[in-house]
């Protein structure tokens, strides 16, 4: 079997002390998670995120009644997983926590902005600000969804609708 190799940041590769910038040995190549800093960068990305969240006009409805610290701990977690840290998050899949949430292409596309804006704002790396974004765009296909595609996750739970605005 040959070696496996794995595209690299120049800024990682040079880190490393590896002369070329494109392709390391897979072993040597450090995780998305590492690359951005560890879980205090990607605390305070959350905490920057959901401030612009929780301030904007329309967006800011989706979270009625959920506590910030609280929802920005959670994707934090999650999001380190998902960034090749440890996987300590214990809670649902983005597909399995919102089937109740009508989520437009408008306010999943705003809601990236608003991390790429984010990401830009706290000097993360321009490779490791599109690999994160793309990452991020792979849940698009399973949280995007119409009102007549949203269903409970509980018999208690209300649908909850997209504002006028994200339509």
């Amino acid at each position: 079997m040959g070696k496996k190799w794995t595209l690299i940041s120049r800024e990682a590769s040079e880190n490393a002390g590896i002369a070329d910038p494109l392709c390391v040995p897979t072993a040597l190549a450090k995780s998305l998670f590492e690359q951005v800093g560890g879980i205090v960068v990607l605390r305070n990305v959350t905490r920057v995120f959901y401030d612009k969240v929780y301030r904007h006009p329309w967006l800011k409805t989706y979270f009625e009644h959920i506590d910030q610290d609280h929802i920005a701990s959670q994707q934090a977690e999650f999001m380190q997983g998902v960034l090749g840290g440890p996987a300590i998050y214990r809670g649902r899949t983005p597909g399995t926590a919102h089937p109740h949430i009508e989520i437009t292409a408008k306010a999943f596309d705003l809601r990236q902005e608003l991390l790429r804006q984010t990401l830009v704002e706290l000097c993360i790396h321009p490779d490791i600000t599109k690999r994160w974004l793309a990452l991020d765009e792979a849940f698009r296909k399973r949280l995007v969804k119409d009102r007549a595609n949203c269903r409970k996750r509980y018999g208690s739970d209300k649908i909850i609708v997209a504002p006028p605005q994200s339509q």
